[in-house]
């Protein structure tokens, strides 16, 4: 994840890297089917970064 991009919804990032809309990130995210450090990630998640390594899933594909 850019710097520019901590703090930020992870609805609204993902809806920005992956071209899609944001209630199509929305929905994605409603399905358990974005995966933050193993865990199914809220759609309020707020995009860290710093110190702590984070694993960020989409699809089986790794971003971030």
């Amino acid at each position: 994840v850019p710097v520019s991009a901590v703090g930020e919804r992870i609805d609204k990032y993902l809806s920005v890297e992956e071209n899609i809309t944001r209630s199509a990130a929305a929905k994605l995210l409603e399905e358990g089917r974005v995966i933050v450090d193993g865990k199914p990630a809220a759609k309020n998640y707020k995009l860290r970064g710093g110190g702590q390594r984070r694993s960020y899933y989409y699809f089986g594909h790794k971003w971030g």
